[in-house]
């Protein structure tokens, strides 16, 4: 907890005083090669608060692997939106985002330090914001992932976007407004995109993996299954995956706990590996 307080603060002071951390090396940057890493320790979780955002956001959680600080790697970024349960100020309220789905995982140190894809070891950097309302400005919420791009040493071609209940409808909204930041999108237990949203999604390449829970009362299920029916009408690239999970917590409404165990898996591979299969 001290270490985390005390990265919480520095970056703080770093942000008061206008100056920026630097992303330090990297192999595209210098010229010479980086040795890679295979990460076997969990990953660093720290606190950053920060309201110089926007006012959608005080503070954010931040996952960098285990050798982040000595590796010049560049790393791939999972950016989470949290449901509107665990929404607060940003600073004594941030504790919260970890109760739950994807930051959980991180906090209990059960989510895999190294992903093996396609001959390939990544790490991932993963960035969880508390939002004191419903981001319903998704520029607002890019604002959240560009400070995270400028502070940390992120792999730009592969960002990767996933949320649950309202996070995941809010970033929906983000994948339509710039689909070709992002390499994939996994929204778990809603999503709700007409016909034009949709098409921006598909014209922008932007590959998909939804899930709902059959009878999900608070979004209801309808809504992604209409969704991916929708995305696949269009013809895209990559054709949309639907997961229907058996009902299970609040209203049928937790798919997050089996969508994002790494050991679920289907064709063999969780949702992560699934998205380090796409790249910009």
């Amino acid at each position: 907890m001290r270490r985390l307080l005390i990265f919480s603060a520095y970056v703080t002071c770093l942000l008061a005083c206008k100056k920026e951390l630097s992303p330090g090396p990297s192999s595209t940057t210098i010229g010479r090669t980086v040795t890679q890493i295979v990460e076997t320790q969990p990953n660093l979780l720290y606190a950053v608060i920060d309201s110089t955002i926007n006012s959608y956001i005080g503070g954010y959680y931040i996952a960098v692997p285990a050798h982040y600080w000595t590796s010049g790697q560049r790393y791939p970024l999972i950016f989470y939106n949290c449901g509107d349960g665990v929404y607060g100020n940003g600073t004594t309220d941030l504790y919260k985002v970890l109760t739950e789905a994807l930051p959980l995982l991180l906090k209990q140190k059960v989510f895999p330090p190294n992903f093996y894809v396609n001959g390939q070891n990544f790490s991932f950097i993963v960035a969880m914001p508390q939002f004191k309302r419903y981001p319903d400005n998704p520029h607002a919420i890019q604002a959240v992932v560009d400070r995270v791009k400028k502070f940390f040493r992120i792999d730009t071609t592969r960002m990767y976007l996933t949320g649950i209940s309202l996070g995941s409808i809010a970033n929906g909204y983000l994948a339509t407004t710039y689909p070709k930041k992002y390499a994939a999108f996994v929204p778990i237990a809603g999503i709700t995109l007409n016909s034009y949203y949709t098409q921006c999604i598909v014209q922008g390449n932007l590959p998909v993996w939804a899930f709902t829970n059959i009878d999900d009362w608070a979004v209801g299920s309808s809504n992604t299954i209409n969704f991916v029916s929708l995305y696949n009408s269009m013809h895209p690239a990559i054709p949309a995956k639907l997961t229907l999970l058996p009902n299970y917590g609040w209203h049928n409404h937790d798919a997050w706990t089996t969508a994002m165990n790494p050991n679920y898996k289907e064709n063999g591979m969780n949702i992560y590996q699934w998205m380090l299969q796409y790249r910009r």
